[in-house]
């Protein structure tokens, strides 16, 4: 191999991205290999490419794989080490993998390939479990040690790649989609109750939540080591850098730095030796993220775009289009329409669980137009994060300056204000006004959520009620104290609506397709140096994402700057007024099965409010959709 120009022709080979899986069992039985092969089966289309299974006393890998880079069987997994003392089974990308095997080899490693997975293993042998601190990149590792008879798992620092893991008394379990945790034999599906409350308020169960009781997802930046006998120890070995502000650059050093990082992580991800192109939604982020491509690239950037070609307000094709038009791209559009509602059947089985972010449809649609031209895409996942993209934040920030006094007399002042129509002007205010006396936690979610407090206590049937639904909210917001106001809801955003909603989305629904998704928003340095910035560098004013405006202003055209912050939003609202109102009407059958979990009269109350216009339940509607479709696959019916 070679290194590669600017358009990603070659370079060092690197591991493909797949899916892996494994097991270990206590007093070191043996593993069936069918067990494993099957595991492996359930995400044939993470990795369409070739299979691999290892089998050893105690302990067992699966992996399927998608080549990206090093199209041989050279890089097949899983991989061992000459001596056979360890062998590893890696999803994702190692960015810096070239200077850990310069680092290898001046310790003196000799290496077979030219690859990233060899390099991570031969990291953990040489520098053991912190081996991890060293790697940069998207990624879920598992290695077996066979020396001393321990599994290590590892997964990136924001969690782009996921990681689930069971256990019981005899057996340990991972995998990156729960269905292959169930495909292996004697594996307790029991579904865990308290879920169902915490994803009617967020849309998805809190990391490391799931809908089932024995099943986890392994926390982001997280490593967990399991010996033969079943014994877990789990550490953290990153978190994003909270407080010290008052320390940060001025203003121009800052750009300057903010604009050297990016272009590098864009550069460092465009390396492949398959086709390479970019999601352009004609926001901020995919703006920039094609503007540096273009910028080092020798060929024309691929570039796709979706919209919806009944619900003119919610298509930014137009704007897409405009920065296609700016940076010369090969650009390829797509329209939805309520016709794509009938994938909802293929993105439940995607997620193995209920999923409440509706843009997983357009999501997957241009997904699947994408990998019809590229194997490889970049996404502005993670700008919003970093860079304060959100039109909450700034709400918020207006709310916290509001004395706690005066919030609770606004607070019972709006429950005097007449009006009962949820979207009229004075519902409005009414819904401001008594977030003003919420708690912190409590207002981000009135926000970014989807039930309310009342709502749910209305939902739910008496047994369901829910407890404490803003602890994983609390629990952020505590650890960030020492950040500035701002920074503290940037904290608490990345280690929760990023890993959770955003990440799962395009990773599912990318994968289904066999595309990588690749985020240069989420670089470790650039992460970094952007989290160690003062909040006004990022909220200046009515301005959002200020800094990186003023970093990119020559790449970023007048048009995209000024426009508003829009969300990747689905027209659920008139779609189930109109086209899909009698499915929806079907959900409130006798024979559904989110009976009786909810109160049949609250479901029938939304509906008929959603249709006459009262109140848009879209969002809402779609999470009972979901959960529906999810309880009935286990019971073999269908919603």
């Amino acid at each position: 191999m070679h290194e590669s120009d600017a358009h990603g022709r070659g370079w060092y080979t690197r591991a493909p991205m797949c899916g892996i899986a494994g097991v270990v069992l206590r007093e070191g039985r043996k593993p069936s290999e069918a067990a494993l092969s099957a595991m492996g089966m359930t995400m044939k289309h993470r990795g369409p490419d070739g299979s691999g299974v290892a089998v050893f006393a105690g302990a067992g890998l699966s992996h399927r794989r998608l080549a990206i880079i090093d199209l041989t069987e050279a890089a097949s997994q899983p991989l061992a080490l000459p001596d056979g003392s360890a062998s590893i089974c890696f999803n994702g990308e190692i960015f810096n993998f070239r200077e850990v095997r310069e680092e290898l080899a001046r310790r003196g490693w000799s290496f077979r390939s030219t690859g990233d997975t060899e390099v991570a293993l031969a990291a953990y042998r040489e520098f053991g479990e912190s081996f991890l601190e060293r790697l940069e990149g998207q990624f879920a590792i598992s290695i077996w040690d066979e020396r001393e008879k321990k599994l290590l798992l590892g997964r990136d620092r924001t969690g782009e790649k996921p990681l689930y893991v069971y256990r019981d008394a005899e057996k340990f379990l991972f995998a990156s989609e729960i269905k292959a945790l169930l495909a292996y034999p004697g594996v307790d599906a029991a579904l865990d109750p308290a879920a169902v409350p915490l994803y009617l308020a967020y849309g998805y169960v809190p990391t490391p939540g799931t809908h089932f009781s024995k099943i986890r997802q392994l926390p982001p930046a997280t490593r967990l080591i399991v010996d033969v006998e079943l014994r877990e120890r789990e550490t953290r070995f990153w978190d994003y850098p909270v407080g010290g502000e008052e320390h940060a650059d001025d203003v121009e050093t800052a750009c300057t730095r903010i604009r050297d990082l990016f272009r590098d992580s864009v550069k460092h991800r465009m390396i492949s030796d398959v086709p390479v192109g970019a999601f352009l939604s004609g926001g901020i982020d995919s703006t920039l993220v094609v503007g540096a491509m273009s910028e080092v690239s020798t060929h024309p950037v691929r570039t796709f775009a979706i919209g919806f070609k009944d619900a003119p307000s919610h298509d930014e094709t137009p704007f897409a289009r405009a920065v296609a038009k700016r940076f010369h791209t090969e650009h390829t559009e797509f329209q939805v329409d309520f016709s794509f509602f009938d994938l909802i059947e293929d993105l439940a089985r995607q997620f193995d669980q209920p999923f409440g972010d509706s843009s997983a449809i357009p999501t997957y649609v241009v997904s699947k137009l994408t990998r019809q031209h590229v194997t490889v895409a970049l996404t502005g996942d993670g700008g919003d994060e970093l860079f304060s993209g959100y039109p909450r934040f700034r709400k918020a920030m207006r709310m916290e300056r509001v004395p706690r006094g005066l919030a609770r007399g606004l607070d019972a002042a709006a429950r005097r204000l007449p009006g009962k129509k949820h979207s009229s002007p004075m519902g409005k205010l009414k819904r401001s006004l008594a977030r003003t006396a919420l708690s912190p936690a409590a207002r981000i979610r009135s926000w970014a959520g989807f039930f309310g407090d009342a709502e749910l206590a209305e939902a739910l049937s008496p047994d369901l009620l829910p407890g404490a639904i803003d602890a994983s909210y609390d629990h952020e917001l505590a650890a960030a104290a020492a950040a500035d106001p701002l920074n503290r809801l940037l904290y608490l955003n990345a280690k929760t609506y990023l890993p959770d909603d955003l990440l799962p989305k395009v990773d599912r629904m990318s994968m289904a397709v066999s595309l990588e998704t690749r985020a240069p928003f989420l670089d470790t340095a650039l992460i970094e140096y952007v989290f160690r910035l003062p909040g006004r560098y990022k909220q200046h004013g009515r301005t959002s994402k200020w800094i990186l405006k003023r970093a990119f202003r020559d790449l970023i055209p007048p048009e995209i700057e000024k426009r508003p912050k829009k969300g990747f939003v689905v027209p659920l609202g008139p779609w189930f007024r109109g086209p899909l109102a009698a499915r929806v009407d079907a959900l409130l059958e006798k024979n559904a099965n989110i009976y009786p979990m909810l109160r049949r009269e609250f479901v029938a109350r939304i509906a008929r409010e959603h249709r006459d216009g009262t109140r848009d339940w879209g969002q809402h509607i779609w999470l009972l959709w979901m959960l529906e479709h999810f309880l009935a696959g286990r019971h073999g019916s269908r919603a």
